[in-house]
């Protein structure tokens, strides 16, 4: 497996299996998509995201040399920020907040600032940055306005259907799909206390190179965790925002099965 660390050069710490930057760690914490009871989400659960482990986006982070406008890829809204030497700190603020929030963007070795949160379910997502104690619009972006107190904002538009958030588990005629993205060629399984955590019993099918797919049926009303299981690893679902804390103390995905689903 690629070592994702020493790939994008950035400050990392341990978030459960994986190493990622520091700020993309807080993906999304606190937005309407999943910010505690905006997205269904009871006081235990978190956002618990994860940026994928895919190779090509990694390199893709890293190899930015110039800031771009908004752009989707991974089931990630990602901003990016070209500054220069001298920049020190870039930060990110959304309308849907009050522009109260400041994220803080990560510096990668061209000076491109990045910053990514799950794709939102609203369409339009209005923002600015905060350089170095300055207000400004996305210079990247060329659809910005003056809001009704005369600032200026970015905003970004997802107008393809195609580019919406996906979720896991994705239910359909009663049955639950689920769909993760490792490295090609791995064996890959869900665990969970719909199959007693039993490891093994439930692989996922690879059924294109890094993306995996599994069908889970006949489960009853009520709450199921899991996690899924690759080369002895645990990962929390990447496609889902819903994570408690077990009676062990770890961190796992959760999604609930209503009557009539």
């Amino acid at each position: 497996m690629p070592d994702y660390k020493q790939m994008l050069g950035m400050k990392y710490k341990l978030n459960s299996s994986l190493l990622l930057p520091t700020a993309l760690l807080s993906l999304g914490l606190g937005l309407k998509i999943c910010g505690g009871g905006a997205a269904g989400l009871s006081a235990q659960e978190s956002s618990g995201f994860h940026l994928p482990q895919d190779a090509s986006l990694i390199i893709k982070l890293k190899n930015l040399e110039e800031g771009q406008a908004p752009f989707i890829s991974h089931n990630l809204l990602f901003f990016t920020y070209k500054g220069d030497e001298q920049t020190k700190a870039v930060g990110l603020v959304f309308k849907s907040e009050g522009f109260a929030k400041l994220r803080m963007l990560e510096r990668n070795s061209h000076d491109v600032f990045i910053y990514a949160i799950p794709i939102p379910i609203e369409k339009r997502v209005v923002y600015r940055y905060w350089v170095d104690g300055l207000w400004q619009r996305d210079p990247a972006n060329a659809n910005h306005y003056r809001d009704n107190y005369e600032v200026a904002v970015s905003l970004f538009e997802n107008n393809d259907p195609s580019l919406v958030r996906s979720t896991n588990p994705i239910v359909l005629n009663g049955d639950y799909d689920f769909y993760a993205y490792f490295e090609p060629e791995e064996h890959v399984y869900i665990l969970g206390s719909f199959n007693n955590w039993s490891p093994f019993i439930s692989p996922l099918e690879e059924v294109e190179p890094g993306k995996y797919y599994i069908r889970i049926r006949h489960l009853q009303p009520g709450e199921y965790q899991y996690y899924f299981w690759v080369g002895g690893v645990k990962h929390l679902d990447s496609r889902n925002y819903r994570v408690v804390i077990n009676n062990e103390g770890e961190r796992v995905s959760i999604f609930t099965v209503t009557a009539g689903d």
